[in-house]
């Protein structure tokens, strides 16, 4: 089992006095997976009535050309049976048996790349009355090693979470927000059997008794449906492929999640680091959760360097398949101010972008912009140089922030951001009056989830809708 026994997120939230409290989380994650080991088993037969005392085994591996290979094996005795311990040694009595197994564990680099054929062998050690101390050299058994898997690991997180608004009189709904986890295999054997169990968030610190929640409500694995429950079946992971993993949580108050820290501990019965298949684990500051390609998995747009003057700008984007591309990013809110025109119930905002500000350039390109549309509406439809992208598209999205200085008024800020390949630099936004949704009705529940239907006459802003327990 790799175990991440600690994962810390510190999450800074304004108090009702308008003082920013901050509050550290800790939230278990087991991973587990199956792997190759052998069980070896030396049968000792004593048929004679005198003792077989001080009995020591001693166990070497050689490759096919002689080479002495021990070093890349771990041993660990798994079972003794028939043997009787007299202080600090083992002993067989006259006319008994002893049965002695081995989990024998192989590092990964025993066979970075095909199946690779061993030997097993040793020596018995052992003294007999009169005879003194004998040795017996065990008979060498082949065995074949597969490749391992060699597994980096990242975790995603968001910044800015969405919950209530301490300083208003409403209750604000809570905004799920993503945990993000990818599994990237990029060693020559298969990763056997993944399977993430999590906990839910534990508040460990929290300075000023804020009365804030955090909770786990649902796990993806890549494109599947987002269900309720703690443990993600991951499967199998091949060489060279990456499979990605969802966790959904939620958090009663709004605030801004840092200092994100991980823990990692490998709990293995052989007490030895290094048969870990885990090679690394990153850390990434995640902006949005993003489809860069038509598989439906997510993909991930994130802030990997430090940007100047405070302006938080993506610069990369970690693809499900387990690329990474580079993000050319743009802060354009200061300097093209959008226009929007209003027919009936429909807003639409055009966009064009001058190549003096942003280059054509091949690859991905960010761009945020200030979004002159208030919250009644939202998003229906996006045009890139005349063609219509299915709306509302993930790459495309809108942003709303509320600051409170410690002297003054609140201060909000709104924007609207677009993630594009090879961009064109034209686009048309249209949005529309968000619709009320009615007649709400639970089609499904378990112990700790319950599933709704709904009707309404077009598009529904979820974030204006919260489910409390009553």
């Amino acid at each position: 089992t790799n175990r991440y026994r600690c994962m810390y997120l510190e999450v800074n939230t304004p108090d009702q006095s308008g003082v920013c409290a901050h509050v550290q989380l800790e939230l278990s994650q087991d991973i587990s997976l199956t792997r190759e080991a052998f069980l070896a088993t030396l049968d000792i037969n004593n048929g004679g009535g005198d003792i077989l005392g001080n009995i020591t085994v001693v166990l070497y591996v050689t490759d096919a050309l002689g080479n002495d290979r021990t070093a890349w094996f771990v041993f660990a005795p798994n079972t003794m049976t028939g043997l009787v311990q007299d202080g600090p040694v083992y002993n067989i009595v006259g006319n008994s048996r002893g049965i002695i197994t081995w989990l024998i564990d192989i590092l990964p680099f025993a066979a970075p790349s095909i199946q690779t054929k061993y030997l097993v062998g040793g020596d018995l050690w052992y003294s007999v009355p009169g005879q003194g101390t004998l040795r017996t050299p065990l008979y060498a058994v082949p065995i074949f090693v597969n490749p391992s898997p060699l597994l980096t690991i990242h975790y995603f997180y968001l910044s800015a979470i969405i919950g209530d608004d301490p300083f208003t009189p409403e209750v604000e709904p809570s905004i799920p927000f993503a945990l993000g986890v990818t599994i990237s295999n990029k060693g020559e054997g298969s990763a056997q059997n993944i399977n993430i169990v999590s906990g839910q968030p534990t508040i460990t610190a929290n300075e000023k008794s804020l009365l804030v929640t955090f909770r786990l409500i649902g796990t993806q694995v890549q494109n599947a449906s987002i269900i309720p429950g703690f443990t993600a079946l991951v499967g199998n992971v091949i060489p060279q492929q990456t499979k990605t993993v969802v966790f959904s949580l939620v958090s009663s108050l709004q605030g801004t999640m840092s200092n994100f820290n991980i823990t990692y501990e490998y709990i293995t019965p052989l007490g030895d680091q290094r048969l870990s298949q885990v090679t690394s684990v990153a850390i990434h500051d995640l902006t949005r959760m993003v489809h860069a390609d038509h598989d439906e998995i997510p993909d991930w747009l994130v802030n990997d360097h430090a940007d100047d003057y405070g302006v938080i700008m993506p610069d990369h984007l970690y693809r499900s398949d387990g690329s990474v591309s580079y993000v050319t990013g743009h802060d354009l809110s200061k300097n093209i101010t959008l226009v929007s025109s209003y027919y009936l119930n429909t807003a639409t905002v055009p966009i064009t972008v001058p190549t003096s500000m942003v280059q054509i350039v091949p690859g991905w390109v960010y761009m945020h912009f200030a979004d002159p549309i208030d919250n009644t509406y939202v998003i229906n439809r996006v045009t890139r140089s005349g063609v219509t992208i299915p709306a509302p598209p993930l790459n495309v999205w809108r942003t709303r922030k509320v600051w409170y200085p410690e002297n003054g008024a609140p201060i909000v800020t709104t924007g609207l951001h677009i993630l594009d390949h090879n961009s064109t630099h034209t686009y048309e936004i249209e949005y529309v009056v968000a619709s009320d949704a009615s007649n709400f009705r639970c089609i499904g529940s378990g112990e700790d989830f319950v599933t709704l239907s709904w009707d309404a006459p077009g598009n529904v802003d979820p974030a204006r809708y919260m489910l409390q327990n009553k």
